[in-house]
């Protein structure tokens, strides 16, 4: 839905652009100062506001759009069209004024992209709430199967980073993007650490030098099958090779060889001790709780008792 809606935008903006150069003595002030910078913009929010007041200085009403929905569906075809279908429309049903036939391909546009946001937005809306149904069983069968879970606290920011310009049509570097919002790990954590409660151990997990570990650095240089380090800059690439023959994806390549560090690590021997302060903390708390319950039954006591 979105790659539709970006198309239309796309062309729409193009044309709006196009008429307001050609016309800039004709248009009004109010348009031009609206349209101000047009050749930037990405947001569909702004083009909307200009659609707007192109479509309200023109005088059209709904009876054109009533009249082009009842032809189109009338043969099957899509309610939206190019510039020069919906114009050659425009002139059959004698609208002969060019700025006129914009005014009506704007206002269709707008309606058009006004159905798509929502799908969109209905189909986003459903996603994510499966990805949470998933998320929510995953995370009960960790919970209901281990004694502890010990969570990273590592700050999740490391591993976002803005593209350069020249960057942003990478295939590779789109796909990883698309992958780090669909799994949405900051989201996973949080709901673990909610739903966990007394079960979770959140710590700064560590390596043997003392240092956190940073995602995206040493981990996915090396082989996870011969150890061998890679000396070339992975951060553009999604499946990675190895001198060996090996080939893997750098995220699985990442976790496995931060795997195998943390349970060679300092972190992991003193575990033990990790789990017994924990304990020890959870058993106070709770402590704490029942005489607040008991001191505050002995208050409510009182109270009954001097009525």
């Amino acid at each position: 839905m979105k790659s539709f809606n970006d198309t239309h935008f796309n062309q729409v903006k193009e044309i709006l652009q196009d008429y307001i150069k050609t016309n800039k003595k004709k248009i009004s002030k109010k348009l031009l100062k609206a349209a101000k910078s047009i050749e930037k913009w990405r947001a569909h929010s702004k083009l909307r506001k200009t659609c707007a007041i192109v479509v309200a200085e023109s005088g059209i009403t709904n009876e054109w759009w009533g009249l082009w929905k009842d032809e189109r569906l009338s043969f099957g075809k899509d309610l939206f069209a190019s510039f020069d279908e919906i114009s050659k429309w425009c002139i059959r049903n004698g609208v002969q004024d060019e700025s006129k036939q914009l005014a009506i391909f704007l206002d269709f546009w707008m309606k058009k992209q006004n159905h798509l946001y929502t799908w969109q937005e209905n189909q986003s809306s459903k996603a994510i709430n499966h990805r949470r149904w998933l998320f929510d069983n995953w995370i009960k069968s960790i919970i209901d199967k281990y004694q502890f879970v010990l969570v990273d606290n590592y700050d999740l920011r490391q591993i976002k980073s803005v593209c350069k310009k020249e960057e942003e049509e990478n295939r590779q570097i789109k796909r990883a993007r698309k992958n780090r919002k669909n799994c949405a790990p900051g989201e996973a954590r949080k709901m673990m650490i909610n739903k966990g409660g007394s079960k979770i151990i959140l710590d700064n997990i560590q390596t043997e030098s003392g240092e956190n570990f940073k995602p995206g650095e040493g981990p996915s240089q090396r082989c996870t099958k011969c150890g061998r380090p890679s000396q070339a800059d992975l951060r553009e690439q999604v499946m990675v090779d190895c001198d060996c023959g090996h080939v893997e994806d750098q995220d699985l390549r990442n976790c496995t060889n931060r795997l195998r560090e943390f349970l060679n690590s300092d972190f992991y021997k003193t575990l033990t001790y990790r789990i017994e302060d924990h304990n020890a903390i959870q058993t106070a708390q709770r402590s704490e709780q029942k005489k607040d319950k008991e001191k505050q039954r002995g208050m409510d006591s009182e109270a009954t008792q001097s009525l």
